[in-house]
């Protein structure tokens, strides 16, 4: 225990917290969470008392979300080079 009176049980107790939270709060949580490559799917699930699925330890990323290049790029209906990848 620290002098602030408040006992540190780890990473895992403090993580638990959010059993407490409404389903706002959590959707809202993994809404902007997700997107951002900072929870998996299976993070998500937990975090909505579900148990894991298969697969469900990657992260998930949008196709909505492009480098700024690339934008540009379809933006002007500039074509890409074939097998190209990165600008």
């Amino acid at each position: 225990m620290s002098g602030t009176g408040i006992i540190n049980l780890g990473k895992e107790a403090e993580a638990n917290r959010l059993q407490y939270a409404s389903a706002r709060t959590k959707i809202e949580l993994i809404r902007v969470l997700a997107p951002l490559k900072l929870l998996t799917r299976n993070e998500a699930r937990e975090i909505m008392n579900l148990p894991g699925v298969e697969g469900g330890d990657e992260f998930m990323q949008s196709l909505n979300n492009v480098s700024d290049n690339i934008a540009d790029m379809y933006q002007m209906g500039v074509e890409q080079d074939e097998g190209k990848t990165d600008m």
